[in-house]
């Protein structure tokens, strides 16, 4: 089931599975876990393998077939099909014992998980009549978004969860591009005039849309970036389209958002191609890859060193039988490129996806009709394979309970929550659980009164408190400082530290020096009593301190992470009870992660946001 951020952030738990005996010995230093088809019981069924102990399980244990696995964000729930129903359909399945949710048969079904692992939007094509549906995995609840507007395909959710972008035919039986509220509503059109939009790919931000387009009048293609408001598209590359340049297809954004990896689609004689290459969006020409394959998205791997593309060469309709699919591996600057069919000897690879921390690969590889999934380094060596299989997908990384809020606008994003607006420009965030029931809410300090604002639910509002703490050029903290199991405020002020157990106007509770003045503070549980303690970060000499007691006094510990310019904060990561420091490194709106108090590089690194965001995290027991 879903889990709200609060209490349980960043334990990062595998999912729970009674595990046979493995068929295949797996190293153990391997971690991860992959869902994947297999037939090997004598119909096709979802499995799932831990590669750090080699163990398998079949998952849906059913008589019909299921097949095509699809991890929901954060890996909470599961998608796939099945023939359960007696027709081909979609299913959700939320991994708590209960049955799985019929979403819709599958014939021409288009359909993704929303970002929260909440939902899924799909596209209905029935009787002639297309229509944008969501469906709550929870509730089985769906919702009708567009009711029979016009044929379209292809639903793409905004990073933020609050819209949707489609693909759809116009009156002139040319493609259009629209983006529609997941909420409902009309909806607009991103290409409108003679234009006809081709694909979309959203930037990891959310700031921007990769489109590809074609225009009719004077049969130019172009690859641009739009924002979503619908300003005038910034053209990367533009060219006559003729017989053999079709237009640019297979974008993926890097997790940067920094290149864009895209395909040139080309027609020659009886044939059909792809040429990669990869562009910087902000400046530069594009860098070809010499990778030539079929219509489809690369993959990056997640800290963007790698990418993974399926090569090969089909052909037209009625053409020459189409070359063997491929796996080609490959850096963004066109160097190191690996073809892991021909590194393993097989006919064909296929279904790339990368682990959670970008270091392996896995895939499936097929020989006749016999077909294995295997896993492989990002550099190409420790090659494994799982067993029997096809169609692999990565269980994706837990909630790490971080979040970033534009002070702009005052928009919130979390990771696993749909975004929502609360505070005004010059607010200061914090989140806590409030309310005491185990879900981390936001809150703002606004300096120029003092004033607390708290709400106890992850939506738009108004506050459900509003207390005075605190004084112009104070630093909001938000903590335990009890141990009664809610949060409540503090504030930091050049050096000391007061904290109060309520959350109303008084004085308070607990006083200390710690620190000099112009430390920045941040929050954690670190030595795991039940009770959040303050740390800080020196940018003069680059070190983090911690202390284990609320008391005037010096550190119990200190030692170098993060870099001037960085914003501290703490959590619990890798769910061992103690909360660990992190940083997030506006320069490259970048979150940096370590596991253990002291000296190192970071366990986990990601980018999510914007530079000018700025992080808020929920303090973890």
């Amino acid at each position: 089931m879903y889990k709200p951020l609060g209490r349980l952030i960043g334990c990062g738990a595998l999912l729970a599975l009674a595990l046979p005996s493995p068929a295949r010995a797996i190293p153990a230093t391997e971690p991860g876990m992959i869902a994947f088809t297999s037939d090997r019981d004598g119909n096709s069924e979802i499995y799932v393998a831990d590669l750090s102990d080699g163990s398998e399980e079949n998952l849906t244990t059913n008589p019909a077939d299921d097949w095509s696995p699809k991890w929901s964000p954060f890996g909470t729930a599961m998608a796939f099909v099945s023939d359960r129903s007696g027709v081909a359909s979609l299913h959700a399945d939320a991994l708590d014992g209960s049955d799985p949710v019929l979403i819709s048969e599958i014939d021409g079904l288009d359909w993704a998980w929303s970002p929260d692992g909440r939902k899924i939007a799909w596209i209905q094509h029935r009787d002639a009549v297309e229509d944008l549906w969501i469906t709550d995995i929870e509730t089985g609840l769906a919702v009708n978004l567009t009711n029979g507007s016009r044929d379209m395909w292809g639903p793409s959710w905004s990073p933020d969860g609050r819209s949707i972008l489609l693909g759809g035919w116009n009156d002139e039986g040319a493609t259009d591009i629209f983006l529609i509220s997941a909420e409902g509503g009309v909806a607009r059109n991103l290409v409108p005039g003679s234009a006809s939009g081709r694909e979309t790919q959203w930037s990891p931000d959310g700031a921007h849309i990769a489109l590809s387009s074609i225009e009719w009048d004077t049969g130019i293609v172009s690859l641009a970036v739009v924002e979503p408001d619908g300003s005038e598209p910034r053209v990367l590359i533009a060219e006559i389209g003729d017989q053999d340049l079709a237009g640019f297809v297979a974008m993926s954004w890097s997790p940067d958002g920094s290149r864009l990896v895209f395909g040139e689609q080309f027609v020659g004689g009886r044939h059909i191609w792809v040429d990669f290459s990869v562009i910087d969006v902000t400046a530069g020409w594009p860098t070809p890859l010499d990778v030539h394959g079929e219509y489809g998205s690369p993959a990056w791997s997640t800290d963007g060193t790698r990418i993974a593309i399926v090569s090969g060469w089909p052909s037209l309709p009625g053409g020459l039988p189409p070359y063997d699919e491929s796996v080609a591996l490959v850096d963004p600057d066109g160097e190191n490129l690996v073809d892991l069919t021909g590194v393993l000897g097989v006919d064909e690879t296929r279904s790339p996806t990368w682990s959670p921390d970008g270091s392996r690969l896995a895939f499936d590889a097929r020989s006749g009709s016999d077909s294995a999934v295997y896993v492989v380094d990002a550099d190409s060596t420790n090659l494994v394979e799982v067993g029997p299989g096809s169609s692999p997908d990565w269980k994706p990384a837990a909630r790490r309970g971080v979040g970033l809020v534009d002070p702009a606008t005052g928009m919130w994003h979390l990771e696993g929550v749909t975004g929502f607006y609360f505070g005004v420009l010059g607010d200061m965030p914090v989140l806590g659980d409030w309310d005491c029931d185990g879900i981390a809410t936001p809150g703002v300090w606004r300096p120029s009164t003092g004033l607390t604002y708290l709400r106890n639910s992850l939506d738009t509002g108004i506050a459900d408190d509003v207390f005075h703490f605190g004084v112009p050029g104070d630093i909001p903290l938000a903590g335990d400082w009890d141990g009664d199991g809610c949060d409540s405020l503090g504030v930091y002020r050049r050096g000391a530290v007061f904290l109060r157990n309520s959350l109303d106007t008084g004085a308070a509770d607990i006083e200390y020096y710690f620190g000099l003045p112009g430390d920045q503070p941040f929050v954690g549980d670190f030595d795991a009593d039940g009770i959040d303690e303050i740390g800080l970060y020196r940018q003069s000499d680059g070190l983090s301190y911690l202390k284990m007691e609320h008391r005037t006094g010096i550190a119990d510990t200190g030692f170098p992470f993060a870099v001037p310019g960085d914003y501290p904060i703490a959590g619990d990561w890798d769910g061992d009870g103690v909360a660990n420091v992190g940083a997030f490194r506006p320069a490259e709106h970048k979150f940096l992660l370590r596991n253990q108090h002291g000296a190192g590089t970071p366990a986990d690194e990601f980018w999510m946001g914007r530079s000018t965001w700025l992080p808020v995290t929920a303090s973890t027991r």
